[in-house]
């Protein structure tokens, strides 16, 4: 939307897509730093105008999320959201099923080649000071 702020889009956006409450919209969080120009080839973004993709999360509570799948490497296990939260997730024009939605170490998603996902790794650990 014109004049939309890069937070607020976020929130709308996960909102529309998700159909979660209210409450839930409010924890979206931008990541600290710059927007990123990820490629150069099709757009120019200048970072220090705030153009450019920016990174956010979502603060999701230990009790909100169970285990999909057990490992004694916490490595390997996969959580997903409990069920009260998944019914505060409906499915929209996304088609998104929330029992879809899995959590992964960040371990194994430092492995990945995706480049937005390494972004926004490093901006979480940074976000953290790990």
């Amino acid at each position: 939307m014109p004049q939309e702020s890069h937070d607020d889009a976020a929130r709308r956006e996960f909102q529309e897509e998700t159909g979660v409450k209210e409450s839930l919209v409010q924890r979206v969080y931008s990541l600290r730093g710059r927007p990123v120009n990820p490629n150069d080839t099709y757009f120019v973004a200048n970072s220090h105008k705030k153009e450019g993709v920016k990174f956010f999360g979502l603060s999701v509570k230990a009790d909100e999320v169970e285990l999909r799948r057990n490992s004694s490497d916490a490595r390997l296990r996969v959580y997903k959201f409990k069920p009260d939260l998944q019914g505060q997730i409906t499915e929209m024009n996304e088609r998104i099923n929330p029992a879809g939605i899995r959590f992964f170490h960040v371990d194994l998603l430092q492995n990945t080649s995706d480049g937005f996902t390494q972004i926004a790794i490093g901006k979480i650990l940074r976000s953290f000071q790990i």
